[in-house]
């Protein structure tokens, strides 16, 4: 759920770039935009949760990557990044909560852990 809200929030950030002539965003329609955005998030954030948190391959990487392509003149990446969302949302859905890491604990609390007596 949180890939899909940061999706939409994303999408509406990149809003005024649609009212710049000057800037790429100028020549799409919107709502074509937002589902290719969520998708990228959602994508985004399985790389994430896979990757053990790095910022690097699953967010600057991959925005390189999805702002490139189309200069390339590699043009059905929207299709690719919505299938690939999907299929990422039905097989992983639930797996993209990441991994239960055990939390720290404070020295001084295994101490007085150990330390009490019986209540």
């Amino acid at each position: 759920m949180a890939a899909l809200l940061i999706g939409v929030v994303w999408a509406i950030w990149h809003l005024p770039a649609f009212y710049v002539g000057s800037m790429s965003q100028s020549g799409f329609e919107f709502l074509p935009f937002v589902l290719r955005v969520t998708a990228f998030s959602v994508f985004m954030t399985w790389l994430f949760v896979n990757t053990n948190g790095s910022v690097l391959w699953a967010g600057v990487v991959p925005h390189m990557m999805f702002n490139a392509t189309p200069r390339a003149g590699i043009m059905p990446v929207g299709w690719i990044i919505l299938v690939a969302a999907v299929v990422i949302l039905v097989l992983a859905g639930k797996h993209l909560r990441g991994r239960r890491r055990p939390r720290p604990q404070l020295p001084q609390s295994v101490f007085l852990r150990q330390t009490a007596g019986p209540a």
